[in-house]
């Protein structure tokens, strides 16, 4: 009997492609591993654990196979897919990658096999991430803090920040701006006419609460169109948590009063 072979990993695209790595060459029946992202509350019986520490090049390594194999739309998927809260999006993505990859030839059609249920796995989480992410370009509002920098807070679902990056860097390129995850405590951070970044446990100071809560030019230009627009005897409030559910609100200033 063969022993599962669990590896825990970061949880983020960058950990899961290293664990995939290091799965792939462990040599294990395919259908014994598993990827996790969480470490587990009680070890079980009949499972080997292995710890599997972030490496840029096995990462770029699994990255280039998927895209050069695969194509660019099952990356994407598989992508978005990582960036799922579901802790079984790990084993998900390497057994797709092991449909695609691991028979006698590379399927760049490998999600069409929805019969399988890790590629199954892999397209729903694909599809709520990818609604999550669209959403939050149409709900995300930037504050001015201090005159010349934009700050957004948001707590998505999902893991958005690396996939929101291209399209804030795109928009506002000559703009200081950082998009929060309160819930992770991580941050993207653009620096005007430069670069971009991402934090992790970003603790912020009091400082920042008290000039947040000052209305800037960004926050009033929303609170004007939010009010110009608004129609007293259309208003539906049923319709409106339809088109726009409670939970994305409170980071949204045209609603703050």
């Amino acid at each position: 009997m063969n022993n599962r072979q669990i590896y825990l990993c970061e949880n983020d695209l960058e950990g899961i492609f290293t664990a995939v790595y290091e799965a792939w060459s462990g040599k294990h029946p395919h259908s014994q591993v598993e990827i996790r992202t969480r470490e587990p509350d009680n070890l079980e019986f009949f499972c080997e654990y292995h710890q599997v520490a972030k490496d840029e090049e096995k990462y770029r390594k699994v990255d280039h196979t998927i895209r050069r194999k695969l194509g660019e739309k099952v990356y994407e998927e598989i992508c978005y897919a990582a960036a799922a809260s579901e802790e079984e999006k790990g084993t998900a993505i390497y057994q797709t990658l092991v449909e695609g990859l691991g028979r006698t030839r590379p399927n760049p059609y490998v999600m069409q096999n929805l019969r399988n249920p890790y590629i199954r796995t892999v397209a729903r989480l694909y599809q709520k991430v990818w609604y999550e992410y669209h959403h939050m370009l149409g709900f995300l509002r930037f504050r001015e803090v201090e005159g010349d920098r934009l700050v957004a807070e948001i707590h998505p679902d999902s893991d958005l920040l690396l996939l929101l990056a291209p399209h804030f860097s795109s928009r506002f390129p000559g703009e200081n701006w950082m998009i929060l995850d309160t819930g992770r405590k991580t941050a993207l951070l653009h620096v005007k006419d430069g670069g971009i970044q991402l934090k992790k446990n970003v603790v912020l100071s009091s400082r920042y609460d008290r000039t947040c809560h000052q209305k800037g030019e960004y926050e009033e230009l929303w609170e004007e169109f939010f009010h110009s627009i608004s129609i007293k005897e259309r208003e539906n409030p049923r319709l409106q948590k339809q088109m726009l559910p409670l939970k994305y609100r409170d980071c949204m200033v045209e609603f703050q009063n």
